[in-house]
């Protein structure tokens, strides 16, 4: 008798520490409480997520660090057994974890408010909870906290409501949606730094489109489907997306591929988006995350748009839970598919070829405008079609680069040894100098935007020689052994030539502007010995003039050539301060 009592005590003790008094209703949100015409300020949304987290246990909210405004930026836990903390949400087993990010772009606020809704289900419906206990979920509330608090009502020129909405800059004005890579932002900091310890199975990004004009509430917009490369491409095209489309039209949503047309109109057909690391898609598939841009349709109301977003982020939820041990088995195999491979695409091409989609649309036509004395396009609601369109929803791999065993990046290079330790990258200082073989490489091409793009002049078709060769490695420099987890992300920074390296967003300009030069008074002398000496030098010399009229006359040119082949020359002159161990 005595054991069972103290086996009951035992059980009321922990086994009923779950089953909470809540409340059987919860406050209204501005969403609810406006019928749908507004959306929550930062201050109200931030203040909601404390009630919500005063009610229940099984509701954390963290501060993960600093904004680019004075206020910090946030992170909700939502955990059906209560285990909330962040070393719960990183060590939690077989349950994978979900996360939501949402006002990116405060101006797009549907995700903001249906995220608010989503948690009171789970909070309420301790049947939908219990259904789905097997999912961990973190929300970022608002991550562009400085466009969130500068709200106005007249920027989004093409969207419906609601009343009154945040700006898209931050308070740099940074787009957050160009920095996960340059991470010239604290947003894009604190972000990353929980995103990488936290390491999600599956990321959602909320959005409001801007594009066309179409019957559908909403659309998706997803990794482009060679983006993966082991059985994970195919686990989420032939399994888990047709699967939140089918469970999305049974909800009264029909759902399409994200509207990305050619031209304005869609019967010349969709294209799939490339998502760039740049982009929250792209940074999340360089973690071997699979990522998904909800695009909700600007033209249809702020209600109808949050409805749609929280059915969606419902569904979310069912299907991970129902698939969970699938898609956490093939994100694994495509960990250790990397173990594997010799070469690593870099960069992606769209293919000719086109799928058919089932499409309805309304007719792309020209009307006159007087006001301006030319045509127009206009979508005519009163001419809709439903017929299969082309999809260009296939990308054929580009450059591709060998897989080192290592990398090592030049200690004097903190600024993308910090950018690759918050993004989980382990690697070690070296202690001491010593003498290796590696690869180096030198940059041999490339072209730069003449306009700045987010606080950057971008380079772009880059292309570099490399050699192997004995090198100096100081005290200090960073050390990176390769495998499964980290090569994709590597590869794509660190290469020059994959599309959002490093070097293209400009944090190697430095080794392309020479340190030293040549009085010509002085050189000239040494340059003509160097000729005298070098009878292979010197018909290569002669060569070169009778071939090019302008070398030939040129005698400044013809320093300068000799120069860059003497032991004079700087060696680190458009080398890349990055090595490469195989």
């Amino acid at each position: 008798m005595k054991r069972l009592i103290y086996l009951l005590s035992i059980f009321i003790a922990f086994g009923c520490g779950t089953n909470e008094t809540l409340p059987s209703e919860l406050k209204p949100t501005v969403f609810e409480s406006s019928e749908g015409k507004q959306t929550s300020t930062y201050f109200e949304t931030i203040a909601y997520y404390h009630y919500l987290d005063s009610v229940t246990s099984k509701l954390e909210l963290h501060e993960i660090g600093a904004s680019d405004s004075p206020e910090p930026l946030h992170l909700m836990v939502w955990s059906a057994d209560g285990k909330t903390t962040l070393d719960d949400v990183k060590n939690r087993g077989d349950k994978p974890l979900i996360f939501i990010n949402n006002g990116i772009h405060p101006g797009e606020p549907d995700g903001i408010d249906a995220s608010q809704l989503l948690l009171k289900r789970l909070i309420l419906d301790t049947a939908f909870a219990r259904e789905n206990e097997n999912v961990i979920l973190a929300i970022v509330p608002i991550y562009n906290v400085g466009g969130a608090i500068n709200r106005n009502s007249t920027t989004r020129v093409n969207q419906n409501g609601p009343e009154s909405y945040g700006f898209r800059g931050n308070a740099h004005n940074y787009d957050l949606n160009r920095d996960f890579i340059k991470m010239d932002s604290k947003n894009a900091w604190s972000f990353l730094t929980v995103f990488a310890k936290l390491k999600p199975n599956l990321f959602i990004d909320t959005h409001v489109s801007n594009g066309a004009d179409y019957p559908y509430n909403i659309t998706l917009l997803s990794n482009h489907k060679n983006k993966f490369r082991s059985g994970l491409e195919s686990f989420l095209q032939d399994q888990f997306k047709p699967t939140l489309y089918a469970s999305m039209a049974d909800k009264g949503e029909k759902m399409v591929p994200y509207i990305n047309v050619h031209k304005g109109d869609p019967r010349n057909g969709l294209f799939e988006f490339v998502d760039h690391p740049r982009y929250s898609n792209g940074i999340a598939a360089l973690h071997h995350c699979p990522a998904y841009t909800i695009e909700t349709h600007m033209l249809k109301s702020h209600k109808v748009r949050t409805d749609a977003t929280y059915k969606l982020l419902e569904t979310f939820v069912i299907t991970t839970n129902t698939l969970r041990k699938s898609l956490l088995e093939e994100i694994k195999n495509e960990e250790n598919w990397y173990k594997t491979q010799e070469n690593i695409p870099i960069s992606f091409f769209i293919s000719d070829e086109a799928d058919s989609l089932f499409f309805e649309g309304y007719t792309y036509e020209s009307k006159f405008n007087p006001e301006f004395d030319n045509e127009w396009m206009e979508y005519n609601h009163a001419k809709p079609y439903a017929e299969y369109i082309p999809y260009y929803n296939s990308y054929e791999p580009g450059n591709e680069v060998k897989a080192p065993k290592s990398y090592v990046v030049q200690g004097g290079y903190h600024q993308v040894i910090d950018r690759l330790r918050v993004n989980g990258i382990k690697g070690d200082f070296i202690e001491r100098d010593t003498v290796i073989t590696a690869e180096i490489s030198h940059v041999a091409s490339y072209e730069t935007y003449t306009s700045p793009f987010e606080g950057h002049y971008f380079h772009y078709a880059t292309s570099t020689e490399s050699k192997t060769t004995n090198i100096q490695l100081r005290k200090g420099d960073f050390w990176i052994n390769t495998d499964g987890n980290n090569l994709r992300f590597l590869v794509e920074v660190l290469e020059a030539e994959a599309p959002d390296s490093y070097f293209n967003w400009g944090f190697f300009d430095v080794i392309l502007q020479k340190k030293e030069g040549f009085s010509e008074y002085v050189w000239q002398k040494e340059a003509a010995q160097m000729l005298k000496n070098d009878a292979e030098l010197k018909a290569e010399f002669d060569a070169k003039k009778a071939e090019d009229i302008d070398f030939a006359t040129d005698f400044q040119a013809q320093l300068t050539w000799l120069y860059e082949l003497s032991d004079h020359y700087e060696a680190a002159y458009k080398r890349l301060p990055i090595f490469k161990v195989y």
